[in-house]
């Protein structure tokens, strides 16, 4: 499909990871997908549960490929039409890298660098309904937990239908349907970058993919990295 190789395995600690370790010996555009991830990762060391089968862990080599903030940004925006095309779900972006339907988290993306030049693109998608560990619960949502017809294999097959475009789109137009579909704007959050941490109002998404945001004090900042966190009301 469109170039890539899919390759399917029962279990692993990561498609991420077992990416990195063995990117030598696969071609550009290997897929791996894992039935159960042992010990999925998401950004800044954090974890991400997938150690059932209830969603879709998968992960994408892509050879000669060097900009992991713009592919983040390109993931987020096939996720969300992949998801939109096979379920008929209108979900939403929370900057930089999770896809959110009904205010919870449905999908969390991970690029990483492999060291040669070449990027790893890390999806997991919560597909079946699924018994969250306390910690997440409140905070986490499956598709199937909003359509009867949740099915990983389809929404493989529609992420990697989408990606190809989203991949060779010009990047104004992958920005411009990425800041639409970020709810983030306009919100307060809180801000953790390094050993900041500070409470801040969302301006904008910079043409670069950067978040704008103003703090307390009234200055201005870019982030190109770290993590916001959404300020219940």
């Amino acid at each position: 499909m469109n170039g890539f190789i899919i390759k399917k395995y029962q279990k692993m600690a990561s498609t991420n990871t077992f990416l990195k370790e063995n990117a030598h010996n696969f071609s550009d555009r290997t897929v791996i997908v894992a039935d159960i991830q042992t010990g999925g990762r998401g950004r800044l060391g954090k974890t991400f549960h997938s150690e059932d089968k209830g969603g879709l862990y998968m992960s994408v080599l892509l050879k000669g490929y060097d900009a992991p903030q713009e592919l983040t940004v390109r993931a987020a925006v096939c996720v969300h039409r992949a998801i939109e095309k096979a379920f008929g779900l209108s979900c939403a972006v929370k900057w930089v890298n999770d896809i959110y339907y009904n205010g919870k988290k449905l999908c969390g993306i991970l690029c990483e660098r492999t060291g040669d030049g070449s990027i790893i693109c890390g999806i997991g998608v919560n597909v079946h309904e699924r018994d969250f560990p306390d910690e997440i619960k409140d905070i986490a949502c499956s598709i199937g937990d909003y359509v009867d017809d949740a099915d990983k294999d389809r929404l493989l097959e529609a992420i990697l239908a989408d990606m190809d475009k989203a991949l060779s789109d010009d990047f104004k137009e992958i920005m411009a349907y990425y800041k639409a579909k970020c709810f983030v704007i306009g919100m307060k959050v809180r801000v953790l970058v390094g050993l900041d941490d500070y409470e801040a109002l969302v301006l904008d998404i910079a043409d670069d993919g950067n978040l704008i945001v103003m703090k307390d004090d009234g200055t201005a900042a870019s982030l190109n990295s770290g993590e916001i966190v959404l300020k219940l009301k």
